[in-house]
């Protein structure tokens, strides 16, 4: 229990600035309140237990940038972002420089909050390591960030979800099982707002140190998420189903596959296990055209991050498995693909060993050995 005090300015302690600059690419930016935007708006509230002053720069996955977006008195801001590829990396900069700066992501247009809580999952996205590096390599880690951020968010969500702030305050009855603190816009002063007032966060170490109330919390990186519903569904995405494998692998790589999110862009659908540190990561990529699947890859590798994500070297072995369905359309007719449905069924589908380029360009070593076979249905949101 924890003891009621006054609310505590929240403190995120990071290494460096947004490096805004003077002017940046990309579209002009309108300063606003926020609100509903347009399809090419992101928008939403800058805040650190009170509003934020200052600007909000955004980074493209196409190297563009649209920079110095003004915060307004409310904590909002709103940026066109025509020509910008998403995702988008966010970083809020507060005038006063004794402050720490915020950052976020957006997967496209829409709300994009900017808080500590959102920074926090960052940092667990990016390896345990300082949101603030993202700025430089964005373009080169934004989809690997995509991937990694929904269990980070999960991660933070389950840790928060453990406290029960209506001890301290009855009104703070935030549900972390399924609130999302990336999109669920709020105001200053709404139940987020004070809740964060609550939160003590700081980074400077390298390893986050809390406080809820001014009282330690033990942050817990490892923590079960497989409760967590961000946006009322499982892992963000209401992923079902499993995949069995079977073959010569199996001991190494197990013999089943349950993906806990998904990412889709245009026909390709990859479904996805996420790693945590680099210790082990699975993915089950789809490549559908005119409803007829394409190519299908089945990846799964056990890694070791040796220093930092920007400053350190990946050693372990990676498991490469595909289908080709120019050269084998008989075996791709085994897989069913409903994408209005979003459903996916296999029966006794084989797949190849390949080389990875990409795989041992990061240090993985190929260590497939023998064909797999794949059974069973998934269906994703």
């Amino acid at each position: 229990m924890y003891k009621i005090a006054f609310a505590l300015m929240i403190t995120v302690i990071l290494l460096s600035a947004c490096g805004s600059g003077s002017s940046g690419g990309g579209s002009p930016a309108s300063g606003g309140t926020g609100g509903g935007g347009s399809a090419s708006t992101v928008n939403g509230t800058a805040a650190a237990g009170v509003a934020m002053v200052g600007v909000v720069n955004i980074y493209g996955a196409n190297t563009g940038t649209v920079l110095n977006i003004p915060i307004d008195s409310n904590g909002k801001y709103s940026a066109d972002v025509t020509g910008l590829t998403p995702p988008y990396f966010l970083c809020a900069e507060p005038t006063d420089n004794t402050l720490a700066p915020q950052y976020s992501y957006a997967a496209g247009a829409g709300t994009a909050n900017i808080t500590p809580l959102t920074t926090l999952a960052l940092f667990y996205a990016n390896g345990n390591s300082n949101p603030a590096a993202l700025i430089n390599n964005w373009p080169s880690v934004a989809s690997t960030i995509a991937t990694k951020l929904p269990k980070a968010q999960a991660i933070v969500n389950a840790n928060f979800k453990s406290v029960d702030f209506t001890m301290i305050d009855p009104t703070l009855n935030t549900d972390f099982t399924t609130y999302d603190f990336f999109t669920t816009g709020f105001n200053i002063g709404d139940i987020i707002d004070k809740i964060l007032d609550l939160l003590g966060i700081d980074l400077s170490s390298g390893t986050p140190a809390i406080t809820i109330n001014n009282n330690a919390f033990l942050f817990n990186p490892t923590i079960d998420t497989s409760n967590i519903n961000i946006g009322g569904t499982s892992g963000g995405t209401g992923n079902t189903g499993s995949i069995t494998i079977s073959g010569n692998d199996t001991s190494a790589i197990g013999t089943s596959f349950t993906p806990n999110f998904s990412t889709a862009s245009g026909d390709n659908l990859t479904l996805v296990v996420a790693w945590s540190d680099f210790n082990t990561n699975a993915d089950l990529n789809i490549e559908v055209v005119s409803g007829k699947v394409f190519s299908l890859t089945y990846v799964i590798s056990f890694g070791t991050l040796n220093g930092t994500l920007s400053n350190g070297s990946i050693t372990g072995k990676s498991y490469n498995y595909s289908l080709d369905c120019i050269n084998a359309p008989a075996v791709c007719n085994k897989i069913s693909v409903d994408t209005g449905n979003k459903k996916m069924t296999l029966n006794n589908v084989p797949l190849a060993v390949f080389n990875s380029v990409v795989g041992s360009q990061f240090g993985f070593q190929d260590a497939a050995t023998a064909p797999i076979t794949l059974n069973g249905s998934l269906s994703w949101k």
